[in-house]
């Protein structure tokens, strides 16, 4: 769901990254011999499970860009189809919910939601930001459920990006949601006042000029925060990976035996979003258009940070679980 919120996911139990901080400023520091605290060593099984998780998203991902560019063979512009659809009237037609839903395809044309406004977003598919495979979840109904969820989307410039895609109206008008979603950010760990806060739901924040500069160990409490979603929450008593695959032996892992028979590493690393900066991008002209043209958060330069992370190598659960090292 996000990254880089090392210190809030870490105090309140829940876990976005595994990590710890050198500084002896922050309280965090304060562990036992043993090493790290559970939370953070049960990332590994995040990062395992993501890993799989990830493997799977690019194949399904691969599998429908190659439809939607077969679909999407070059066609009449989406200005022309709004003419043509308008008619003479120069009014965009209705539709009702259930034409709507039976665009869930390429092939069909995708069409999504938002309010009472109907868009036909096919062409837009394969450039969203976040891949086809979360775009296409909105497939023949209302993006606003998941606009709820990634609430980045919550902003003049998407709703323009949208708009483009229009192409008629909701007949009878906008549908009352069932039932209220329940706040996914209700339940997001305290932050340090600190940070420079960039956007709150999802939080994102930066880290002081003046602190990074400090100390070459950023600590824990500011250090920069990335995220796409609200902070996981993970219960070290029940939380669990599960390792397996066509040769392999399959392996259910729990915090505790993550913790007891694999060798603790750390690792002190610098890790940066690639948009810090953004924010002096955007102030400068380029050839053909201003740097206002630059869509993402308004980064300075504090969207870096170093720690020392911890917590064993995936390559040693995998090894445990039959894959062949070739290296040594």
């Amino acid at each position: 769901g996000g990254c880089c919120d090392a210190g809030g996911a870490w105090r309140s139990g829940r876990v976005a990254l595994w990590t710890r901080s050198l500084s002896s400023n922050s309280s965090s520091n304060q562990q036992s011999s043993d090493g790290l605290k559970p939370s953070a060593w049960g990332m590994l099984g995040v990062a395992a499970a993501a890993a799989g998780l990830l493997m799977t998203n690019n194949a399904i991902a691969d599998s429908q860009l190659k439809e939607f560019k077969a679909a999407t063979a070059p066609g009449p512009s989406k200005a022309v189809k709004k003419e043509q659809q308008a008619g003479s009237a120069g009014a965009l037609p209705e539709y009702s919910a259930e034409e709507v839903a039976k665009h869930r395809t390429p092939k069909d044309r995708v069409w999504v939601t938002y309010k009472d406004g109907v868009y036909d977003i096919t062409d837009f598919i394969t450039q969203h930001p976040g891949g086809t495979a979360k775009i296409m979840l909105a497939a023949g109904g209302s993006v606003e459920p998941f606009w709820g969820l990634y609430q980045q989307h919550q902003k003049q410039e998407i709703r323009d990006i949208l708009e483009q895609y229009k192409i008629g109206s909701l007949k009878g008008g906008a549908k009352p949601s069932i039932r209220q979603i329940e706040d996914p950010y209700k339940n997001e760990p305290s932050r340090h006042p600190a940070l420079l806060v960039r956007s709150a739901k999802p939080f994102n924040a930066e880290t002081p000029a003046e602190l990074l500069v400090a100390s070459p160990v950023t600590p824990v409490d500011v250090f920069f925060t990335r995220h796409h979603l609200p902070v996981p929450t993970v219960d070290t008593e029940i939380y669990t990976v599960q390792v397996g695959g066509a040769g392999l032996r399959s392996l259910l892992l729990t915090v505790p035996e993550l913790q007891q028979k694999f060798k603790k590493v750390e690792l002190a690393a610098t890790i940066q979003c690639a948009g810090n900066r953004r924010a002096e991008m955007k102030a400068m002209s380029a050839p053909g258009g201003g740097g206002h043209q630059i869509k993402g958060l308004d980064w300075d330069a504090g969207a870096i940070s170093t720690a020392v992370w911890g917590g064993v190598l995936l390559r040693d659960v995998l090894k445990s679980a039959g894959v062949v090292d070739n290296l040594t």
